[in-house]
């Protein structure tokens, strides 16, 4: 097993193996890390992504 996140980090083919609504998730992480970046803030990742996966599965 691999970690989900090489599937979204390498994308191409890799993304025929993750359903839509999980793509959507890492779309809004990506989003939420450039906005962030704008800002000029840090980004948690994994802190980010465990909280929206959290409100996903809840």
């Amino acid at each position: 097993m691999i970690p989900r996140d090489l599937l979204w980090y390498f994308g191409g083919d890799c993304l025929h193996y993750m359903p839509d609504e999980e793509i959507a998730q890492y779309q809004l992480l990506d989003e939420h890390q450039a906005e962030a970046a704008a800002r000029g803030e840090e980004f948690n990742w994994e802190q980010a992504r465990q909280l929206l996966m959290s409100k996903a599965q809840g």
